[in-house]
């Protein structure tokens, strides 16, 4: 038993077949671009590897701060700059309370490695932050 189709049938399907297999065949275009309206990804920089050397980072501006020397009968006594981070370390020399130095790096035990005179800094000892005023935490 046959039946007969009618073109447009045949039309139909020869059309139906034809996307699908185009479709297939074909990839669909991908779009690089965020739609409309949403936000795009961010993109982190690349990792630094052995073969991507990383790019120099600035050094931090150092910090200032001021010789406020330990009160002793009432009134302020110089700071006393040390050769180590250490009480008993040879002293360098005593600042007046009052003098700017800048600091270079904070050390164990409450010490910081200081320049002075602020701002050309280059005179350098240890200070113990007791005898220092306006650090600000790290």
């Amino acid at each position: 038993m046959h039946r007969m189709v009618s073109p447009t049938l045949t039309t139909m399907v020869a059309l139906a077949l034809g996307a699908a297999c185009s479709r297939e065949s074909a990839p669909a275009p991908v779009s690089t671009a965020p739609p409309v309206g949403s936000v795009a990804a961010t993109v982190s920089p690349p990792v630094p590897t052995a073969s991507t050397p990383a790019a120099p980072s600035a050094a931090p501006a150092p910090r200032r701060a001021v010789v406020e020397g330990p009160k002793k009968d009432g009134r302020r006594q110089r700071g006393i700059v040390r050769a180590e981070p250490s009480f008993t370390a040879p002293e360098v020399t005593r600042l007046e309370t009052g003098t700017a130095v800048f600091i270079l790096s904070a050390e164990h035990g409450g010490w910081y490695r200081v320049g002075w005179p602020y701002p050309d800094g280059k005179e350098r000892g240890f200070l113990h932050g007791d005898v220092l005023s306006g650090l600000t935490p790290h």
